[in-house]
C-alpha cells in the first residue's frame, strides 16, 4: 500500500538536516576521505570503499564546495533511514489484535501508524543520525546500511546478511 508518509517523512528530515549540515569538513575523517576520492586516491582504512565511492559521485552534484556536497549526501542517506525505521517497526509489530468492530479496528491501526511514525521521528532527532546526518564520514554509510539490513532482516533471506556484511564492512560498530 502507497502512502505519501514514507516520502513527507523523508522530506522533512532531508529539509532539516540539510539546514543544520556543515558548509565544509566536519568529522575528522571526513577531509581524508573526500581527498582520496576528489584525487582518485586509496581510501583511507578500514574499509571504506563504499563510502568513498558514494563521496566521488557526490561531487557531480553542480552546486556548492565539495565538503557540502558530501555532507548533503550524508543528510541524504539519513533522511531515508526515518521512513525504513517506519517501516521496519511496521514489519515488526505484533499482530492486530481481534476487535468485535470496525471502528475500534481503525482506531487500533490509526493509534499504531502514530506511534510508528513518532518512534521514527524520535530516531531521527536521536544524537546517533543527527551527527551522521550533519557531516559524511564511514560511519554515516555504516549506520545506514545497518538499518537497511534490520529492514531486510524483517522480511527474512540472505539479504539481510549481505547488507550487513557490508555494514560492518563499513562500520564496525554495526556489530
Amino acid at each position: 500500500r502507497l502512502t505519501m508518509r514514507p516520502f513527507l517523512g523523508f522530506l522533512v528530515f532531508f529539509a532539516l538536516y540539510a539546514g543544520a549540515a556543515f558548509p565544509t569538513f566536519g568529522s575528522d575523517g571526513a577531509a581524508e576521505l573526500a581527498a582520496a576520492a576528489a584525487a582518485s586516491g586509496v581510501p583511507p582504512p578500514p574499509a571504506q570503499t563504499l563510502a568513498w565511492i558514494l563521496a566521488k559521485l557526490s561531487f557531480w552534484v553542480p552546486f556548492g564546495a565539495p565538503g557540502y556536497r558530501l555532507n548533503l549526501l550524508a543528510a541524504f542517506l539519513m533522511a531515508a533511514t526515518v521512513p525504513l525505521v517506519a517501516e521496519t517497526l511496521e514489519r515488526l509489530s505484533p499482530p492486530k489484535g481481534w476487535t468485535p468492530f470496525a471502528h475500534q479496528e481503525l482506531e487500533q491501526e490509526r493509534w499504531r501508524a502514530t506511534a510508528r511514525w513518532l518512534t521514527a521521528f524520535l530516531w531521527g532527532l536521536s544524537p546517533g543520525p543527527w551527527r551522521c546526518a550533519l557531516t559524511f564520514g564511514p560511519d554515516t554509510v555504516g549506520l545506514f546500511l545497518t538499518v537497511l539490513a534490520l529492514r531486510a532482516a524483517a522480511d527474512g533471506g540472505f539479504r539481510a546478511a549481505f547488507l550487513a556484511g557490508l555494514a560492518v564492512g563499513q562500520w564496525p560498530a554495526a556489530l
